[in-house]
């Protein structure tokens, strides 16, 4: 929860340490690990974020927002991972994420 207030605050250092720091006592988090995907994102440290995603998917399969960066991600990378885009993409929904039109357009769905 800490983690999350610095990081509504802007303090990121600070709450990545909080979050790792959770993760010490709940590994299992798969809220925290989306979030620290999410931060790695935004420091365009792709591979430390699609690894983060993947971890809260191996922690709860039906992590909604999980599948749905892992979409966002591999749809950025282009044609080539457009496959992967589309199955995260599907499960995301399929969990209870908001259909994206922009992104069901790039995935001709």
């Amino acid at each position: 929860l800490l983690g999350v207030t610095y990081l509504r605050m802007g303090r990121i250092d600070e709450a990545i340490e909080e979050i790792n720091e959770g993760l010490k006592f709940n590994p299992n988090n798969a809220n925290a690990h989306v979030t620290l995907g999410s931060i790695a994102l935004r420091r365009k440290q792709n591979s430390e974020a699609m690894n983060q995603f993947k971890q809260a998917i191996a922690i709860d399969e039906n992590c909604a927002i999980a599948h749905f960066n892992l979409a966002v991600f591999y749809a950025n990378e282009g044609a080539s991972r457009k496959s992967l885009a589309l199955q995260h993409y599907r499960q995301a929904v399929r969990n209870g994420h908001a259909r994206d039109k922009d992104l069901e357009k790039f995935l001709n769905i």
